[in-house]
């Protein structure tokens, strides 16, 4: 068993209190389990589409670089349908650098008659309030985002309240592509014909729903009476054992003993085998 780090902490279900803490520990000591991570990014794209987890739209930008005072020159955002909701060049407050123009084509003398992020800042509130915003390298659209509302005081709140998804850490799991210097899965380039907002937002959207569909299976099923139902199982690395006396808790302590879990998107289903050992 590998060693624990000295600060971690147990919660009541016997799980880390970050599940991100848990995740890395993990990860950086054993192998990853590609099936479960494929599943889940699976999982995460049904579910976007299926509606369970709320309404939801595509984001996707062109800045005019990528160092942090970089400001959007092309915005696209896609309804759940599909449908353009947003599609519009941006004036900067800056010159577009040529590098950035090599890469996305967008000179300033396209942008010159474009509106400015003030101009349009009410219209992608609205498009973004109570949505899932999905993006590719959410981190980095997300901090573009925030960057251009605190250059105009007074920017739609709206914006700053999304839920953001990033489609580019889901679909590095789906594709299973492990690093094994890095112990994480390599990020892929997304499979877009221009640099264009609206195109790479079109492919981010064809994406979701490529690993929406089932996975395949290696069972053949006959017959209609079971049809087949798309799980994932997983160990569960952690329990939590408490010695009781009257119904007061006198001491507990983390143990580990297996636990296996299935998960399907309507089913979550825990088998403990510690009264076994």
């Amino acid at each position: 068993m590998p060693k624990l780090p000295d600060d971690y902490e147990i919660n009541e279900r016997g799980n880390y209190d970050d599940e991100e803490v848990e995740d890395n520990f993990f990860r950086d000591n054993d192998e990853p389990d590609y099936d479960a991570d494929k599943y889940a990014a699976y999982l995460w794209a049904h579910q976007l589409i299926s509606g369970e987890l709320g309404d939801w739209v595509v984001l996707h930008s062109q800045t005019t670089g990528l160092h942090s005072t970089a400001e959007i020159v092309d915005l696209a955002i896609l309804s759940k349908y599909r449908s353009p909701l947003i599609n519009t060049l941006v004036r900067p407050g800056v010159a577009i650098p040529s590098d950035a123009t090599r890469f996305h084509g967008i000179t300033d003398a396209m942008v010159k008659n474009a509106p400015t992020w003030e101009e349009i800042d009410l219209t992608v509130g609205e498009a973004l309030a109570d949505k899932n915003v999905v993006m590719y390298n959410a981190a980095f659209n997300s901090a573009r985002l925030d960057y251009m509302c605190n250059l105009f005081p007074g920017s739609d709140e709206r914006i700053f309240d999304r839920s953001g998804h990033c489609a580019m850490h889901h679909y590095a799991k789906y594709c299973g592509d492990w690093d094994t210097y890095y112990k994480n899965y390599r990020w892929q380039k997304l499979p877009v014909g221009s640099n264009r907002a609206l195109d790479g937002a079109i492919a981010i959207y064809d994406l979701i729903k490529q690993m929406a569909q089932p996975l395949q299976s290696k069972v053949r099923y006959v017959g209609d009476l079971f049809p087949p139902v798309q799980l994932g199982c997983r160990w569960k690395r952690w329990g939590f054992l408490q010695l009781v006396r009257d119904w007061n808790v006198r001491w507990q302590m983390p143990i580990v003993y297996p636990r296996f879990e299935v998960m399907h998107r309507n089913l979550r289903c825990v088998e403990d085998f510690s009264p076994l050992l």
